[in-house]
Protein backbone atom coordinates (compact mmCIF):
# COMPACT_ATOMS: atom_id res chain seq x y z
CA UNK A 1 0.00 0.00 0.00
CA UNK A 2 2.84 2.21 0.82
CA UNK A 3 4.84 1.82 -2.45
CA UNK A 4 1.67 2.34 -4.58
CA UNK A 5 1.36 5.67 -2.64
CA UNK A 6 5.32 6.01 -3.26
CA UNK A 7 4.91 5.11 -6.66
CA UNK A 8 1.86 7.40 -7.64
CA UNK A 9 3.48 10.54 -5.79
CA UNK A 10 6.63 9.61 -8.44
CA UNK A 11 4.48 9.53 -11.08
CA UNK A 12 2.33 12.84 -10.51
CA UNK A 13 6.14 14.35 -9.85
CA UNK A 14 7.79 13.25 -13.31
CA UNK A 15 4.52 14.44 -14.86
CA UNK A 16 4.49 17.91 -13.62
CA UNK A 17 8.42 18.26 -14.33
CA UNK A 18 8.05 16.84 -18.04
CA UNK A 19 5.24 19.11 -18.72
CA UNK A 20 5.86 22.36 -21.13
CA UNK A 21 3.94 24.75 -18.87
CA UNK A 22 5.87 23.43 -15.46
CA UNK A 23 4.52 26.33 -13.55
CA UNK A 24 0.63 25.95 -15.02
CA UNK A 25 0.39 29.39 -15.61
CA UNK A 26 -1.85 30.79 -18.74
CA UNK A 27 0.23 31.89 -22.26
CA UNK A 28 -3.16 33.59 -23.13
CA UNK A 29 -3.27 37.35 -22.55
CA UNK A 30 -1.59 40.70 -23.32
CA UNK A 31 1.89 40.82 -23.83
CA UNK A 32 4.08 44.49 -24.31
CA UNK A 33 7.90 44.76 -25.38
CA UNK A 34 9.67 44.58 -22.21
CA UNK A 35 10.72 47.85 -20.49
CA UNK A 36 14.72 47.90 -19.98
CA UNK A 37 17.12 48.74 -17.51
CA UNK A 38 19.52 51.58 -18.38
CA UNK A 39 22.00 48.38 -17.28
CA UNK A 40 20.14 45.93 -19.79
CA UNK A 41 20.29 48.77 -22.55
CA UNK A 42 24.29 49.66 -21.47
CA UNK A 43 25.05 45.94 -22.35
CA UNK A 44 23.00 45.85 -25.58
CA UNK A 45 25.05 48.63 -26.88
CA UNK A 46 27.77 47.43 -25.99
CA UNK A 47 27.14 43.69 -27.49
CA UNK A 48 26.16 46.00 -30.60
CA UNK A 49 22.32 44.76 -29.98
CA UNK A 50 19.45 46.39 -29.89
CA UNK A 51 15.72 45.83 -29.14
CA UNK A 52 12.30 46.30 -30.47
CA UNK A 53 10.06 48.68 -28.42
CA UNK A 54 6.07 49.60 -28.36
CA UNK A 55 5.27 45.94 -29.35
CA UNK A 56 1.65 44.01 -28.38
CA UNK A 57 0.83 40.77 -28.55
CA UNK A 58 -2.81 39.17 -27.80
CA UNK A 59 -2.64 35.28 -27.18
CA UNK A 60 -6.31 34.84 -27.38
CA UNK A 61 -7.98 31.48 -25.54
CA UNK A 62 -9.28 30.22 -29.25
CA UNK A 63 -5.97 29.91 -29.99
CA UNK A 64 -5.72 33.00 -32.58
CA UNK A 65 -3.52 36.12 -31.69
CA UNK A 66 -2.85 39.60 -32.83
CA UNK A 67 1.05 41.04 -33.29
CA UNK A 68 1.10 44.83 -33.60
CA UNK A 69 4.21 47.09 -34.14
CA UNK A 70 4.94 50.62 -34.80
CA UNK A 71 4.09 49.68 -38.52
CA UNK A 72 2.28 46.88 -38.83
CA UNK A 73 -0.41 44.24 -37.42
CA UNK A 74 -0.36 40.47 -37.82
CA UNK A 75 -2.88 37.99 -37.33
CA UNK A 76 -3.18 34.50 -37.13
CA UNK A 77 -2.86 31.73 -34.86
CA UNK A 78 -0.68 30.89 -32.26
CA UNK A 79 0.34 26.98 -30.24
CA UNK A 80 3.14 26.21 -27.86
CA UNK A 81 5.75 23.02 -29.12
CA UNK A 82 7.97 22.13 -26.30
CA UNK A 83 9.20 25.66 -24.70
CA UNK A 84 8.51 27.69 -27.86
CA UNK A 85 5.02 29.88 -29.05
CA UNK A 86 4.56 29.54 -32.22
CA UNK A 87 2.89 32.52 -34.23
CA UNK A 88 1.53 31.40 -37.61
CA UNK A 89 0.25 34.36 -39.93
CA UNK A 90 -2.54 34.22 -41.39
CA UNK A 91 -3.12 37.89 -41.99
CA UNK A 92 -0.37 40.77 -42.12
CA UNK A 93 -1.24 44.43 -42.82
CA UNK A 94 0.28 48.01 -42.70
CA UNK A 95 -1.23 50.60 -40.20
CA UNK A 96 -1.09 52.91 -42.57
CA UNK A 97 -3.24 51.50 -44.89
CA UNK A 98 -2.28 54.00 -47.99
CA UNK A 99 1.01 51.32 -48.20
CA UNK A 100 -1.69 48.24 -48.52
CA UNK A 101 -2.83 49.61 -51.79
CA UNK A 102 0.51 49.71 -53.34
CA UNK A 103 2.23 46.39 -51.58
CA UNK A 104 1.20 44.38 -48.87
CA UNK A 105 3.76 42.67 -45.98
CA UNK A 106 4.68 39.34 -46.41
CA UNK A 107 3.75 36.88 -44.05
CA UNK A 108 6.54 34.73 -44.37
CA UNK A 109 6.63 30.59 -44.81
CA UNK A 110 8.18 30.00 -41.32
CA UNK A 111 6.19 31.20 -37.73
CA UNK A 112 7.64 33.32 -35.72
CA UNK A 113 8.83 31.86 -32.70
CA UNK A 114 9.30 32.88 -29.28
CA UNK A 115 10.88 31.15 -26.39
CA UNK A 116 8.65 30.99 -23.66
CA UNK A 117 10.01 31.85 -20.19
CA UNK A 118 7.63 30.48 -17.71
CA UNK A 119 9.51 32.04 -14.60
CA UNK A 120 9.79 35.15 -16.13
CA UNK A 121 5.73 35.71 -17.78
CA UNK A 122 8.08 36.59 -20.77
CA UNK A 123 8.25 35.63 -24.45
CA UNK A 124 11.58 35.80 -26.23
CA UNK A 125 12.77 36.36 -29.43
CA UNK A 126 16.20 37.37 -31.25
CA UNK A 127 16.91 37.76 -34.75
CA UNK A 128 19.36 39.33 -36.90
CA UNK A 129 18.83 42.26 -39.60
CA UNK A 130 21.94 43.75 -41.05
CA UNK A 131 24.25 42.07 -39.42
CA UNK A 132 22.93 42.99 -35.61
CA UNK A 133 20.84 41.30 -32.88
CA UNK A 134 17.71 42.57 -32.59
CA UNK A 135 15.89 41.43 -29.40
CA UNK A 136 11.95 41.37 -28.75
CA UNK A 137 11.27 40.16 -25.32
CA UNK A 138 7.59 40.82 -24.13
CA UNK A 139 6.27 40.79 -20.87
CA UNK A 140 2.74 39.78 -19.83
CA UNK A 141 0.64 42.82 -18.62
CA UNK A 142 -2.66 40.52 -17.65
Amino acid sequence: MILNKILLLSNIIFAISCSDNPTGKSLFGEYRSKTYTYMEKVIFSLNKETYVLHAVMILKQDSSYIYTTCGSEMKGKWSVKNDSLLLKCEENNFLNDSINKIRRPSCGEKPLKFVIDYKSNELKEAFFSNDKKINNNFEKIN
